[in-house]
């Protein structure tokens, strides 16, 4: 006599496993993420995918068979308590399907990962929790980044505060610059005067030239003073920005330069210009300081001539003042914007090498950018752009 058993049921019962878990495996491959299936009850990790070994690096621990597996042999001791505590939180609230929780999870290596996981809670007809199908992804990049740019933003912060200090230094050096420093020069150019006045007539010419030479530093000195002055002031904007028409600030500039123009027999060509909303003072140094140089660096016994133009580029004017002057070598063209930076000598081109630098700040003080092209013997265009 033979015994036989009806296996059909089990036969089905394995059909449909492999066949669970075979989504498993396509849900898995389609996703960056480690999907993993965890028996509240037991506390064991019963099934992961493919994405766990790829990700973390246990396919030598983990496969795709049911295992004796705990959470706990691989969720850093110090964030073992709140994970799991947070997660009898959710299977205990009849009400709560979802699960979602941060935490250092062990790889391979042994060191660990940040991970985020997240997952569906199934439960009994009561309410209670039995199982946990979700997914584990690697969040460590991501949370090395956040960590670094929160490194930058106090970098950052702290050399804002430190441009602040920097600044307000700057303030307090302007107000010694305009009233402690300028005084004692005064003085200096007073009693030399009353010294030539006085003692002319016994001092021979070379202490005469001397006399001259003392007067003329202290001069050039209160004049680099007021143009620190103007520099450190470059950014207050104290007054209120409002539409300015560049065709009438340029003839107020041109009735200014009137003296310049006559003498060196300059021609200055303006094409229409536009209407802007800007400050009105800072802009009229920008044009003023620019024109000016285009009249002072000359060449000798040619006529001047000055070229002004704009271009409406969208969310900007673009606009260049061109002319027919000495010009510079190309390795001179960013030097010029660097402060108390002259190409040329005092005596032959006076001035303290601060025009441009100011030009330059007031610029980029407000959103712009200048530039140059030049050509030495054949004259130098300024360009530069102002924000809508």
């Amino acid at each position: 006599m033979s015994i036989r058993f009806d296996i059909t049921e089990e036969k089905n019962a394995e059909e449909e496993l492999k066949i669970s878990n075979d989504r498993y495996d396509l849900v898995g491959k389609a996703t960056n993420d480690a999907i993993f299936d965890l028996d509240i009850v037991h506390n064991t990790i019963e099934w992961v995918g493919e994405g766990l070994g790829s990700i973390i690096g246990f396919e030598s621990f983990i496969d795709k068979r049911p295992t004796n597996t705990h959470l706990k042999d691989f969720v850093h001791p110090d964030d073992l308590h709140r994970v799991m505590e947070k997660q009898m939180a959710a299977l205990f609230n009849p009400n709560e399907f979802l699960w979602s929780d941060e935490f250092r999870f062990k790889n391979a290596e042994g060191g660990y990962l940040q991970v985020h996981a997240r997952g569906i809670i199934i439960k009994d007809q009561n309410g209670k929790g039995l199982r946990v199908i979700g997914s584990i992804q690697d969040i460590t990049k991501l949370r090395e980044n956040e960590n670094r740019l929160q490194e930058l933003n106090k970098d950052l912060e702290d050399q804002t505060r430190a441009l602040a200090v920097s600044n307000e230094e700057l303030e307090q050096f302007a107000y010694v610059a305009s009233h402690d420093l300028q005084e004692p020069l005064r003085m200096v150019t007073s009693f030399m005067a009353q010294l030539e006045k006085k003692y002319g007539n016994v001092i021979d010419e070379k202490g005469k030239r001397y006399i001259e030479y003392a007067v003329d530093g202290a001069k050039r000195m209160r004049q680099i003073i007021l143009d620190l002055l103007d520099y450190s002031r470059v950014g207050k904007m104290d007054d209120q920005k409002e539409d300015v028409d560049l065709n009438e600030l340029l003839k107020g500039i041109q009735i200014l330069f009137r003296k310049q123009i006559d003498e060196k027999k300059a021609m200055i060509r303006i094409s229409p210009m536009p209407v802007v909303h800007s400050f009105v003072a800072p802009l009229q140094q920008v044009f003023q300081n620019i024109i000016g140089n285009a009249l002072k660096f000359t060449k000798p016994n040619v006529p001047a001539m000055v070229r002004i133009g704009s271009e409406d580029l969208g969310d900007y004017w673009k606009f260049s003042i061109s002319d027919n002057g000495i010009g510079m070598e190309n390795q001179d063209l960013e030097k010029i914007f660097i402060i108390f930076k002259q190409l040329n000598s005092k005596e032959e081109f006076p001035g303290s090498g601060i025009g441009l630098a100011v030009t330059k700040k007031i610029i980029e003080k407000q959103g712009g950018k200048i530039w140059v092209e030049s050509q030495m013997d054949h004259g130098s265009t300024f360009y530069f752009t102002l924000p809508k």
